[in-house]
């Protein structure tokens, strides 16, 4: 017995199988053509040449900037004298003093002298004269009334420290003064000097009467 398959119209109701949706032909022709259009632009665009990229470069790590090291200048070597050294300076300082003092010269016993306030002498009897133009004075003064003096050392012992020396001597004389006769005597003297910018000059100067037991010239050039 045969079934009948009964199927439901667009209606709703019984009757002939509704054929199957067709597109409508106008249609299918613009999508044709539209899809044809899309992959002939998309393929000749695949055939054109791309311009080529450059391929980015890769930046260099940067190096830390090292520098030639510069050679300085060695310093300059001071040499200090020694010890042994600075006494044989004082020591023929201490000469020219009295060679000075000898030649009854204000301007050579000048040249021995720092010119500041912090000099001082004190001559046998005399009160202390601070600062260089009393020191000057007082050496002018006595070359003014004395004709002749001349000195022999005796006992000089230098002591240095540093930019300081120390020298005391006894110094033997003999002076002729203008209104007095020849003297003969002692004196005990201390001379102090200083070394400034590498030059030693007198710094103070004391010098006290001494009345040794037995008073003799020691013999030689008189200083």
């Amino acid at each position: 017995m045969a079934r009948k398959v009964a199927t439901r119209s667009a209606g709703g109701g019984k009757g002939e199988p509704s054929p199957a949706r067709k597109k409508p032909a106008k249609a299918s022709a613009k999508v044709a053509a539209k899809v044809a259009g899309a992959a002939a632009r998309a393929s000749a665009r695949r055939a054109e040449p791309r311009p080529e990229t450059p391929a980015p470069k890769r930046p260099r790590p940067s190096r830390p900037k090292t520098t030639s090291p510069t050679r300085k200048a060695a310093p300059k070597r001071r040499i200090v004298p020694s010890r042994a050294e600075d006494a044989l300076a004082v020591e023929a300082m201490n000469r020219r003093y009295y060679d000075a003092f000898q030649k009854l010269s204000v301007d050579e016993v000048a040249r021995l002298w720092w010119h500041d306030g912090a000099v001082a002498c004190i001559h046998p009897g005399w009160d202390v004269r601070h600062g260089w133009m009393e020191v000057l004075s007082s050496y002018a003064e006595i070359f003014e009334n004395t004709q002749l003096i001349r000195f022999a050392l005796g006992d000089v012992r230098i002591h240095v420290a540093g930019d300081l020396a120390i020298v005391s001597c006894i110094e033997n004389l003999v002076s002729e003064e203008a209104d007095s006769s020849d003297y003969m005597g002692a004196v005990l003297a201390t001379n102090i000097f200083e070394r400034r910018r590498g030059e030693w000059r007198l710094l103070h100067h004391h010098a006290s009467p001494f009345a040794p037991d037995n008073v003799e010239l020691p013999e030689g050039p008189m200083h």
